[in-house]
């Protein structure tokens, strides 16, 4: 089933799920017993709209009496929308399209928010592959229904496949359309046109963040780090030294090779980031995956903060990944409210370590005694053998 059939499929799956919910296309007077009013009142459109639709839900389909009822009904009523989503569906299961159209088009005309009608127009633009229009009519629902947000979604996320519903695509994610982004995160999930992805990206670092957790998944941090660069802006890509973000001003890039900064930390509206830890446990406070070359390297954390001697303190750890290979442990026992350095030297080897991983955590003393550390600045520079 190819894509541009899988999304008439959806977006008829919308107008058969939703015409046969509760009805959306009027407010009725409830009727304990419809036909007992029509006994009395046969002209009564209300009544005969309940008793109606009451027939229809038992059917996928409306049948042909009732078509005569709502044309019954449109004579009492006359902007009653209901008995043109009657005949539009019955045209429809008889294979006229042109008539189906002509009947939801007048219906969509009465009651803009009627859901039954918008779903079945979408449908008839994509197939016909007037994905403008389609784009239009998904828009206007999801704004008209928005519990099914992710439906339409899917439907607009779909029109992709073809190159001219590509671009229609590409128009409304740059409009930012809030049903655009959010078929954009469906597209991350499944779809494996990286040109188109890459683009859509750059939208917000949200979707960033989801494609690049992807790639990291399917094709290994080397590759998610080459689809990183590209999102950074020229003067930061070509300036890149490790870690990025050296002063947690909130550099705007996604994690892994961004700080991923975790529970009990936060960063500080003037740069730094602070850490609470309640002495108990290993936690990790933040993480960060770097790509350093192999060579001779001076870790430094500029720190400043609180905490015991015999309670707990941190330390910050830099691994090799894949394996998990300690490169360098620094240990931070003592701080005080003035600023001091926490410092280590470090080899990179030259093979099984192409990648690594810097982080914080906890580490639990003698006794259980909260600490509070405030990081201002980490720096990573290479050094020359001997040079220590």
């Amino acid at each position: 089933m190819n894509m541009l059939v899988r999304w008439t499929w959806v977006a008829l799956l919308a107008a058969a799920a939703l015409a046969a919910s509760a009805l959306s296309w009027a407010k009725l007077t409830r009727f304990e017993q419809p036909e007992a009013v029509l006994r009395v009142m046969p002209w009564h459109p209300e009544a005969l709209l309940e008793s109606a639709e009451a027939s229809r839900s038992e059917r996928e389909v409306p049948t042909r009496d009732l078509v005569i009822a709502g044309r019954q009904m449109l004579r009492m009523a006359p902007l009653l929308d209901a008995p043109l989503v009657y005949l539009g569906f019955d045209k429809a299961a008889a294979g006229d399209n042109a008539a189906a159209h002509e009947a939801f088009l007048a219906v969509a005309t009465r009651q803009p928010r009627n859901i039954a009608a918008l779903s079945w127009l979408a449908t008839e633009a994509a197939r016909t592959r007037d994905f403008e229009r389609a784009a239009s009519l998904l828009d206007q629902l999801s704004r008209v229904d928005p519990e099914r947000n992710d439906l339409y979604a899917a439907a607009l996320a779909s029109i992709t496949a073809d190159p001219i519903g590509a671009e229609v695509f590409a128009r409304a994610l740059d409009g930012d359309s809030p049903l655009a982004v959010t078929a954009t995160e469906k597209l991350i999930a499944v779809s494996g046109d990286t040109d188109f992805l890459m683009r859509a990206a750059l939208q917000s670092p949200r979707l960033q963040q989801r494609l690049i957790d992807r790639i990291v998944n399917e094709r290994g941090l080397e590759a998610a780090f080459i689809a990183w660069l590209s999102f950074l802006p020229s003067v930061e890509a070509e300036n890149l030294s490790w870690p990025f973000d050296p002063a947690f001003v909130g550099l705007d890039a996604p994690a892994p090779f961004n700080w991923q900064v975790l529970s009990d930390a936060e960063r500080l509206k003037e740069g730094g980031l602070l850490v609470r830890y309640a002495g108990r446990g290993k936690p990790i406070f933040l993480r960060q995956v770097m790509l350093l070359g192999p060579g001779t390297y001076r870790f430094a954390a500029e720190m400043d903060g609180e905490l015991s001697e015999t309670g707990g303190g941190f330390r910050w750890r830099v691994k090799c990944l894949p394996g998990e290979t300690e490169l360098a442990t620094v240990p931070v026992s003592s701080l005080a409210r003035t600023l001091a350095t926490q410092s280590a030297t470090f080899e990179v080897p030259v093979s099984a370590c192409p990648t690594q991983m810097l982080s914080l955590e906890g580490a639990p003393g003698a006794l259980t005694t909260r600490a509070r550390a405030t990081v201002r600045r980490v720096t990573i520079r290479p050094i020359e053998t001997g040079a220590r």
